[in-house]
């Protein structure tokens, strides 16, 4: 029987319980929807599969060190930018 090298990410949101209760249902589920969309976008690129949702982060598997690397500092730039994006806009109000 081979021998297959499975490498697992949990991903997770800091402080996500402490910022919902500051946050409408509608505010939840737009952050949510858009977290889950750029988890799933980034894990496809870097032949991820999602194992797990957990709400305010993902369970992933994949097939070697390096793709699960990549998909971790990727993940990292994206949220990265999208803060940078909101703390802007919310600038010019």
């Amino acid at each position: 029987m081979p021998i297959e090298l499975k490498v697992l990410m949990f991903t997770d949101q800091v402080e996500s319980t402490l910022r919902m209760a500051q946050r409408t249902p509608a505010e939840i589920k737009r952050i949510s929807d858009e977290q889950d969309e750029l988890t799933a976008e980034v894990v496809q690129q870097c032949h991820g599969t999602i194992l797990n949702d957990t709400g305010d982060g993902a369970f992933i598997e994949f097939p070697s060190c390096s793709d699960a690397v990549r998909c971790g500092f990727i993940l990292q730039q994206r949220v990265k930018e999208r803060t940078s994006q909101l703390e802007q806009s919310n600038r010019e109000l």
